[in-house]
């Protein structure tokens, strides 16, 4: 289980925003005494979700990912989702639902552990 992919629900306000952290260390030592393990600091905001560090004491390498965001109180479909990681841009694949208000980003494939972000348009 400690490297299975995330799959992250953000559940927006009513100013479109939306904050969170997510925390992961090895799930069986006590070694995050020692400094193993992972804060993630999640912001959405003007359509953009950003992935930081929340903890630079935090060190944990992984291979998990992120497979899949479902983004809920999204007022309409967006016209793209683009990823921006490790310098490089890229049209993700998304889908939308209009009854609930859901935007489900498939495949973002990128490290639960590093930084990253997400503009919707």
């Amino acid at each position: 289980m400690i490297h299975d992919p995330f799959s992250l629900v953000i559940c927006l306000d009513g100013k479109m925003k939306a904050t969170g952290q997510l925390y992961t260390d090895d799930g069986t030592t006590f070694e995050h005494q020692n400094g193993q393990y992972l804060v993630r600091q999640f912001k959405m905001a003007n359509g953009k979700l950003t992935s930081k560090s929340g903890d630079i004491d935090g060190v944990f390498k992984t291979t998990a990912w992120i497979e899949r965001l479902m983004i809920i109180g999204l007022r309409k479909e967006p016209k793209e989702v683009k990823l921006h990681y490790k310098g490089r841009t890229q049209q993700l694949s998304h889908g939308y639902q209009a009854d609930q208000h859901m935007l489900i980003v498939r495949k973002p494939d990128v490290n639960i552990a590093d930084d990253f972000t997400i503009t919707i348009s």
